[in-house]
């Protein structure tokens, strides 16, 4: 609920949208977890939970009105756009 919240404020969503959201988030977070539970020492649970929240993200984009979407694509992980870390320069070593 505290996602569904973070994107109704972000993204100013309708009750219509936060209906057919919520689901989705729900949905997700349950495969993710049964993912864990189940296999919990799988070297491809990274690339099974990208996969994951990648469909869900497209599922939820799917909702958004342009503007909607442009602004999901560019929140940082967890509150949905791209996921996981990477990009940029590594940081600099210690002096």
């Amino acid at each position: 609920d505290a996602q569904l919240a973070q994107l109704t404020t972000t993204l100013t969503l309708s009750a219509d949208q936060q209906a057919k959201i919520k689901p989705i988030l729900a949905a997700e977070a349950k495969k993710i977890a049964d993912l864990r539970a189940a296999t919990p020492a799988d070297p491809d649970m990274r690339t099974k939970m990208t996969a994951i929240r990648t469909d869900d993200h497209a599922a939820i984009k799917a909702l958004l009105t342009a503007d909607q979407a442009t602004k999901y694509d560019a929140m940082p992980a967890g509150g949905g756009g791209r996921r996981g870390g990477g990009g940029g320069a590594p940081p600099a070593p210690p002096q």
